[in-house]
């Protein structure tokens, strides 16, 4: 039995899943939706500072940074006794959580899993640290994205 080749959707859908079981009544959406979103709901988004390295023959190890974003109505009074429940559940399940790829089940561990509330919103941050092969065009617009992160962070050190 070959390893399971773990990529970005197969992860979301395990998140997704998790998500789902916890919180049943919550629509669970892996993009930012603009329109028509149903609250309360969660976000499963990667951030931009995500790195992929280069190690041994095609394989890669991969840092994927993560924010799931949870809101509900605005102005509820008991709001903040939510975004609590909500932050006391995902620490609860999420230290590892079950990836299905090929019928292989596996568990990833979250890691410097911390939450905040922002703008309305709770914000559930963690990284997940992992190896896995990635193909050639893949490969190509990760180099695009570290280049393009390279620069935005040496911009803010102030070089040009």
């Amino acid at each position: 039995m070959s390893k399971p080749k773990i990529s970005i959707p197969i992860i979301d859908d395990a998140i997704a899943g998790l998500l789902k079981q916890l919180f049943p009544n919550v629509k669970v959406y892996s993009n930012p939706n603009q329109q028509g979103t149903d609250l309360p709901a969660f976000f499963i988004q990667h951030m931009p500072h995500s790195v992929i390295t280069k190690q041994v023959g095609e394989m890669y190890n991969r840092k994927l940074f993560t924010d799931l974003v949870y809101m509900d109505e605005y102005n509820l009074t008991d709001t903040d006794d939510k975004y609590l429940y909500v932050a006391e559940t995902l620490d609860a399940n999420l230290e590892l959580f079950p990836v299905v790829e090929d019928g292989v089940t596996f568990y990833m561990r979250t890691l410097d899993r911390t939450w905040s509330v922002e703008l309305e919103a709770l914000h559930y941050k963690f990284h997940l640290e992992f190896r896995t092969t990635i193909s050639k065009a893949e490969e190509e617009r990760m180099l695009i994205i570290q280049e393009f992160n390279l620069k935005l962070k040496e911009q803010g050190n102030g070089k040009k």
